[in-house]
């Protein structure tokens, strides 16, 4: 599996706390960009993104944001890096970010563990990344943590 939605399985979500980031704002189904979070992934407040289905409550969008009520959407459980030209690069945290901690049932996979500048040293956050040269990085899921489209 991709966790791409073509082969039965999707991507699942999770927010984490950023400075800089985005909040979900209610918003019509026909609004571009509005999803509803369907929350049937194995892992604990993790959602996949469905279109919405008319006057659903859970339709909305994500807005950009700064301070204390901000989220970055991450992909849940663990995550293969690949390099890319457009994408992030992560950097030293100054507030709320992450850590990589290497997952279990496979070292080259990585799971995004929350934290605080203030608790722990190498707190990191991200930051948008364009390069020609494959600089960057974007996180993909590894195959083992894709929920079932179907529900």
């Amino acid at each position: 599996p991709t966790c791409s939605g073509e082969a039965g399985d999707a991507q699942c979500f999770r927010r984490q706390k950023a400075l800089k980031g985005f909040k979900f704002v209610q918003a019509s189904p026909n609004e571009s960009g509005a999803f509803s979070r369907d929350y049937n992934c194995k892992n604990e407040g993790c959602y996949q993104k469905k279109k919405c289905i008319a006057a659903s409550e859970n339709c909305g969008v994500l807005k950009k944001c700064k301070g204390d009520d901000c989220f970055e959407e991450v992909l849940c459980g663990c995550v293969r890096q690949m390099k890319v030209n457009v994408g992030f690069e992560d950097k030293p945290a100054d507030g709320p970010g992450f850590y990589y901690k290497k997952c279990d049932r496979d070292e080259k996979c990585l799971e995004r563990i929350a934290c605080d500048s203030s608790s722990v040293d190498n707190c990191r956050k991200t930051v948008d990344c364009k390069s020609l040269n494959q600089q960057c990085l974007k996180e993909v899921p590894c195959s083992s943590d894709c929920a079932p489209t179907s529900s």
